[in-house]
């Protein structure tokens, strides 16, 4: 298994990662977005350059793409155990937890992005995991 990395805007490119693996014989790729919780503005970018890419090839090798993991257990776990790590680290107990997303027009939910809704998914399942009510740990987009 070979397993390499791109940037959506930056580099390597998912061009530039697509042609190089390809040249060396990988006919099957799974593309990983590395968002969570899925938006048009994110995850969708991705796949939308890792298609427009195999446009333009010949011989294209087959593509899959994982699905939005805002709800993963691993990846609730994952979160739970950073967070435990760091209030491990604070002299004090926070009265207050935030989790802070990043905020999108009201517009993209209006038409069917379901970003926002996968973010209080996984607010939620982190409140589960962490044993906190809504009080103690927040729901908030920045």
């Amino acid at each position: 298994v070979v397993v390499d990395w791109a940037m959506r805007y930056g580099n390597p490119s998912i061009k530039e990662r697509i042609a190089a693996l390809a040249a060396q014989g990988c006919g099957r790729l799974l593309v990983v977005p590395l968002y969570p919780q899925y938006s048009a503005a994110t995850s969708a970018t991705v796949c939308d350059e890792a298609f427009r890419v195999l446009a333009g090839m010949r011989a294209q090798p087959i593509l899959r793409v994982t699905p939005p993991y805002y709800d993963d257990p691993d990846y609730i776990e994952a979160l739970a155990v950073s967070i435990n790590g760091h209030l491990a680290t604070l002299p004090f107990q926070p009265e207050i937890i935030v989790a802070s997303f990043h905020g999108m027009p009201k517009a993209y939910v209006d038409k069917g992005d379901p970003y926002q809704a996968h973010c209080i998914a996984t607010t939620n399942a982190l409140r589960k995991r962490l044993g906190l009510d809504a009080s103690r740990l927040l729901l908030t987009f920045q």
